[in-house]
């Protein structure tokens, strides 16, 4: 995956804070994305961006201080990864563990206050489109979508 990608390449997360030392967090951002690729890179961002709503306060504490160590402008990195980050949080709103559902709950009520109306024509069709799947998980989470 994205994280096996940095990791062949000799990168860490510790590494990559450290490059903040000497860089903006856009610059270690871009050095990631470089060595990983940009698909990878939104996909790992997305991930990230997820786990700041997870439901153990760990977990969110450290995806905050990673996303913190690589984002200076969290709105535009929204609008960067949005596609990756819509997939994934509409997935796993479908997902049959139930603290996934909420953290992606979580995650997608956190990204509609941050962009607001911009996010929505492109979010509600995706949701709706799921409210007629044969698979009760997928519905569920449409649901859940709609509700956050």
């Amino acid at each position: 995956g994205p994280l096996a990608a940095a990791a062949a390449q000799g990168l860490s997360l510790v590494q990559l804070r450290r490059l903040r030392g000497d860089k903006t967090s856009n610059a270690c951002g871009a050095v990631l994305q470089k060595v990983i690729g940009e698909a990878d890179f939104d996909e790992v961002m997305s991930m990230v961006y997820m786990m700041r709503s997870d439901v153990q306060a760990m977990v969110r504490t450290e995806a905050n201080n990673v996303w913190k160590g690589l984002v200076d402008n969290t709105p535009g990195m929204l609008r960067k990864i949005l596609l990756a980050l819509m997939k994934l949080l509409i997935s796993s709103l479908a997902s049959g563990d139930s603290d996934r559902r909420v953290m992606a709950g979580r995650a997608l009520g956190d990204l509609v206050s941050k962009l607001g109306d911009s996010v929505l024509p492109e979010l509600i069709p995706m949701l709706t489109a799921r409210l007629s799947s044969p698979e009760v998980e997928v519905r569920h989470g449409a649901c859940l979508g709609f509700t956050e």
